[in-house]
């Protein structure tokens, strides 16, 4: 017969191992010592459909870039995070918004991204996010080796053609139109 100092030991020594298991569990999710990385869930229109790739995006959209973890806490910094580049290396103005996360605790996630003027048809664009991006832990954006994420897509339309310029006004006119410069990271 077991006697019952030995039943109370073996019941201590699982209790310790199960708060053990517990404690490692805990500390693998993120909140016990391990800060995990800010991740890109999705980015779409608001009024539907995903953005990656896409060729057919309205010349004046709202993108909802959707994260992991808590993006609007650090609104200073993360509102310089989002930028947007024309396919000739302009940088085009956007207004980078976020909801109230007080009022909807469920949208400390999402960053909302709209350009401040209409997009050309038939062009292609480039939303950047940089990896500076900060979640509330102090997390920073993951898996992308230090590089920004860019997000590829084309306005739908045709591309307007520009009239070539007058000889007669001095401007020298060219057959061949090159390429736009690489920024490097596309």
């Amino acid at each position: 017969m077991i006697s019952k100092l030995k039943v109370k030991l073996i019941c201590a020594v699982f209790t310790i191992l199960l708060l053990q298991v517990a404690a490692f569990a805990y500390a693998q999710g993120g909140g016990g010592g391990q800060v995990k990385s800010v991740s890109l869930i999705s980015v779409t229109l608001v009024d539907g459909g995903d953005l990656q790739a896409a060729t057919d995006i309205p010349a004046e959209p709202t993108f909802k870039l959707h994260f992991n973890k808590n993006v609007v806490f650090n609104w200073e910094h993360n509102s310089n995070c989002v930028s947007l580049i024309s396919q000739d290396n302009e940088n085009i103005p956007v207004s980078v918004t976020k909801l109230d996360d007080s009022a909807d605790f469920s949208q400390r996630q999402n960053i909302f991204v709209q350009p401040v003027n209409p997009l050309r048809a038939g062009t292609s664009y480039y939303l950047k996010i940089s990896p500076k991006l900060k979640a509330k832990n102090g997390a920073t954006l993951g898996g992308t080796n230090g590089e920004e994420i860019v997000i590829t897509f084309n306005t739908k339309g045709e591309a307007a053609v520009q009239p070539p310029q007058s000889a007669e006004s001095g401007d020298i006119q060219s057959d061949t139109a090159s390429p736009p410069a690489n920024s490097g990271t596309l």
